[in-house]
């Protein structure tokens, strides 16, 4: 349907996609598992250290994406790394629907550290 040319464009903007995302992650506070390579077309938030902090896990995490109506499904919570949600943005997402997303999970990581009853609740504390 989209030919060799357009699969091409599709993988690129998929690239473009998830390093955008993995830059734009780690300035609002969110720790990246390997970030010292550029991302292929998925990363790894990580959220150990938040959970050790404040008993949030990732799962909490993807299902306040949900809460807030946001149904992204291209994030999932990881079941191959602890603690991890795997975001894969497709490439044909817009800059403004990746904006999007940056801005509910620095809301859910402020959430996080000032109610963080009101985000865990998948997860026991340890």
């Amino acid at each position: 349907m989209l030919g060799s040319k357009g699969l091409r464009r599709g993988s690129d903007f998929a690239l473009l996609n998830a390093n955008y995302l993995m830059v734009a992650l780690q300035g609002v506070g969110f720790e990246i598992a390997f970030p010292q390579r550029r991302t292929r077309h998925a990363l790894m938030v990580t959220t150990t250290t938040l959970k050790v902090e404040t008993g949030v896990c990732a799962e909490d995490i993807a299902n306040r994406l949900r809460d807030k109506g946001l149904y992204f499904s291209w994030v999932e919570y990881s079941q191959s790394l602890p603690e991890c949600l795997r975001v894969e943005p497709r490439g044909t997402e817009s800059k403004q629907t990746l904006d999007i997303f940056v801005s509910a999970m620095k809301e859910i990581l402020q959430e996080c550290y000032a109610q963080p009853d009101r985000v865990s609740r998948n997860c026991p504390r340890e």
